[in-house]
């Protein structure tokens, strides 16, 4: 799994002056029309993109990075759901889904799904609003990873 922190390449306790700094360098290089202008593709799979993933979805990451780093707050939030996946990091992912397929729980403001232990894994309206992509089970150590795309789908906090 690949973190915000990873995506802008600095380190988790990067100061805000180095998060946007390291944020304006990586926009520059990966944004779709400077990358068009310069007339070449962003390699996938190589250290650059850190994983297999178009050079559009790549700029959305850092775009999503920077929006969750900036603000103290989301980032606290996001540091705590990092500290939450690393203690259950025995886990394994037990299927990949989209948002799409989750019911969304309208008075809790959370996305859930049943899972084959009899619990649930559940991904709440905050959780995403920092980019949590992984759901766990409230019974098991399996999770679910969860795709979505940020720019229309997030929810506003």
């Amino acid at each position: 799994m690949y973190t915000h922190y990873d995506y802008l390449q600095v380190a988790p306790d990067a100061s805000l002056a180095e998060l946007k700094r390291a944020y304006q360098q990586r926009v520059l290089r990966t944004h779709p029309d400077k990358v068009q202008q310069r007339g070449q593709a962003i390699p996938l799979g190589t250290t650059e993109t850190k994983q297999d993933t178009g050079e559009a979805e790549l700029f959305q990451r850092i775009h999503l990075a920077w929006q969750v780093l900036r603000v103290p707050e989301k980032r606290r939030d996001y540091d705590i759901y990092l500290q939450e996946l690393e203690a259950q990091s025995h886990g394994v992912i037990h299927d990949e889904v989209h948002l799409d397929e989750l019911t969304y729980d309208a008075e809790e403001h959370i996305y859930i799904q049943p899972c084959r232990c009899g619990g649930e894994y559940a991904l709440a309206d905050q959780d995403i609003s920092i980019g949590a992509d992984i759901a766990l089970c409230s019974n098991c150590s399996l999770r679910l990873k969860v795709n979505y795309t940020w720019d229309s789908e997030l929810p506003t906090p």
